[in-house]
């Protein structure tokens, strides 16, 4: 659509979804790997109501085209028996993605 000089107003950035993967880097100082993740995404409002358990891989809704803020609480973990995880800590990692298409996925920590 043009304006009323002919130049082209700024497209809205679609909605998508993206893979974020938390490194398991980010739990160095407390030992294990990342076993939790709560993420918001201001752009497009996402925000995790609960824990993302038993792995380091969150699927937020992103603007498309844009860059995206990615804000993470990681909880780390270490087994300690079989099937027994102990937190060992916790750590925030902020990350700035920009995926073109959907399903894309980025690393973050």
């Amino acid at each position: 659509m043009a304006g009323v000089l002919g130049t082209a107003l700024p497209a809205q950035a679609a909605d998508g979804w993206a893979y974020v993967v938390v490194n398991n880097r980010v739990c160095a100082g407390f030992g294990g790997e990342v076993r939790g993740i709560v993420a918001n995404v201001p752009q497009t409002g996402f925000t995790t109501t609960a824990w993302d358990n038993g792995d380091n891989i969150v699927h937020p809704r992103v603007w498309l085209g844009a860059t995206n803020q990615v804000t993470v609480q990681a909880r780390c973990e270490k087994r300690v028996a079989l099937d027994f995880w102990q937190s060992t800590g916790h750590v925030t990692v902020v990350g700035y993605i920009r995926p073109i298409t959907t399903g894309q996925t980025f690393r973050v920590g």
